[in-house]
């Protein structure tokens, strides 16, 4: 309705990890110093800002071994804070899993957070967009509901089953497409 034709599209990431192209290219994974981490705002205007902060808090409470960066006044007060991420390479290169959390769940939206952790080999726990997997190979990443009853249990069981290892080379096969197809750059050559 009002014209124009809807053409469902990926949306062509940019990268925030602060290295160039050839350097993600010839990255290996890098030793992993941590189990879980997260990178977030402390921003809270909008729902999906909320539902990532109440989860933020869950998480703090629990037992489970997980360092939290980000920005904000409301972050600095959680047991796990670590501090801001000066690098988000820096913080997902040191984590064999991170948590990721979009700011809204949408069909034909997500945004650099999952291409920032898988580019520094960091096995992303994603919450957001459904259909991530007809962008990159569906088992470089895990689906993971932040707002489910039992998602410290299924947090849990995650990190137990150590998934990390046998996910290297699909994650290899996400970071190309992420290198070669799924950026503004590829799209526009």
């Amino acid at each position: 309705e009002g014209g124009g034709v809807y053409r469902p599209a990926p949306p062509y990431v940019h990268f925030h990890v602060g290295k160039s192209w050839d350097f993600l290219s010839a990255a290996a994974p890098p030793k992993k110093s941590l189990t879980l981490s997260i990178i977030s705002s402390g921003l809270d205007t909008i729902e999906g800002h909320r539902s990532r902060l109440a989860f933020l808090e869950a998480l703090d409470q629990s037992n489970i071994d997980c360092a939290i960066w980000g920005r904000g006044a409301n972050l600095q007060k959680l047991r796990k804070y670590r501090g801001f991420a000066l690098s988000k390479w820096d913080v997902h290169a040191i984590s064999r899993y991170s948590i990721v959390i979009e700011n809204t769940v949408a069909p034909w939206y997500w945004s650099e957070k999952p291409a920032d952790a898988l580019l520094a080999w960091s096995l992303a726990l994603y919450h957001g967009c459904p259909a991530l997997d007809r962008f990159l190979p569906a088992d470089s990443f895990i689906p993971f509901d932040i707002g489910s009853p039992r998602r410290m249990d299924i947090l849990r069981e995650i990190l137990a089953a150590n998934p990390y290892a046998p996910a290297l080379e699909v994650m290899r096969q996400a970071r190309e497409v992420l290198l070669t197809q799924q950026n503004l750059y590829a799209f526009l050559d």
